[in-house]
C-alpha cells in the first residue's frame, strides 16, 4: 500500500544531518527502521537544517516514503520554508512539480524587438 510520513520524526538519517553539539550517537534505531521498511527519503529544497537552538543545528523534520508511493507522485518534492514562531522549519510538500508551466510563475522576458513597435 502506498503510504507517506512527513513531520518531525527527532532524529537524524546520517551525521551530514548535524551541524555543531556533540557528535552523533543516535543514528541507529531511526536508520535502521528506514532501511528495513525500505523508504525513501524525498529530499528538500531550502535550508538543510529544520531545527537549531542557536549552537546545534539539524534535520529533524522530513518526508519519507515507500516505493509504491513514490510511483504514483513521482513529481513530488519537499519544501523547508522559513521558521516562523516555532524552533522548526515547516515543510511543504507539494504532489506536482514545481516547474508548472503555469503563467503566473514564468519569469518576464524582454524582448528587444519591443523597442522598434509603435
Amino acid at each position: 500500500m502506498p503510504w507517506l510520513i512527513a513531520g518531525d520524526f527527532n532524529e537524524m538519517l546520517n551525521v551530514n544531518d548535524k551541524l555543531g553539539g556533540v557528535p552523533v550517537c543516535r543514528l541507529k534505531g531511526f536508520r535502521s527502521w528506514f532501511d528495513c521498511n525500505a523508504m525513501i527519503d524525498l529530499g528538500f529544497s531550502g535550508r538543510k537544517f529544520t531545527w537549531n537552538n542557536k549552537r546545534v543545528f539539524e534535520r529533524l523534520d522530513r518526508a519519507i516514503c515507500n516505493l509504491e508511493w513514490r510511483g504514483l507522485f513521482a513529481e513530488a518534492t519537499v519544501r523547508h520554508l522559513p521558521r516562523t514562531m516555532s524552533d522548526h522549519n515547516p515543510v511543504k510538500i507539494c504532489l506536482t512539480s514545481c516547474f508548472s508551466a503555469s503563467p503566473a510563475l514564468r519569469p518576464f522576458r524582454f524582448e528587444a524587438m519591443w523597442l522598434h513597435h509603435e
